[in-house]
């Protein structure tokens, strides 16, 4: 049974909407509360999330479609390889004049936080299901 959880595509597109999605709270809250110079540091942080997730799916993809073949040098390789371009993007980020710095860190953390809730949600609805589909078959 393939899940969301197990489908890393549908997992990755369900994460990519959450972070907009909550980017997208998160700056209207900020900018009710006067703070509109940190939607701009938000607003960034949320896109290095959304390449960082699109990273490891591309990641993910070379992995999987390799089939075993990938020794374990390669695979260190793309996966440092993620994290190098993720803290480039992150850095020139914070440096940059005029963004909000705690807005960047702040956007970019709803990557971790959206990937928690689609798991739990995900982890929910198959549980849910199982219970059904085991009460039904009795």
């Amino acid at each position: 049974m393939t899940t969301r959880l197990t489908d890393y595509g549908r997992f990755a597109r369900a994460t990519i909407l959450t972070i907009a999605s909550l980017a997208l709270l998160l700056s209207g809250l900020l900018a009710v509360a006067g703070r509109t110079s940190a939607v701009s540091g938000v607003v960034v942080g949320a896109t290095v999330a959304v390449a960082d997730v699109w990273l490891l799916l591309r990641s993910l993809h070379r992995v999987d479609s390799a089939e075993g073949q990938v020794r374990a040098g390669a695979l260190t390789g793309l996966l440092m390889g993620r994290f190098v371009m993720v803290g480039l993007l992150i850095g020139i980020a914070l440096v940059a004049q005029g963004l909000d710095k705690v807005g960047v860190i702040t956007g970019f953390l709803l990557f971790p936080i959206s990937a928690v809730l689609v798991a739990v949600v995900s982890l929910r609805i198959e549980g849910q299901q199982r219970r059904h589909h085991s009460a039904s078959a009795r």
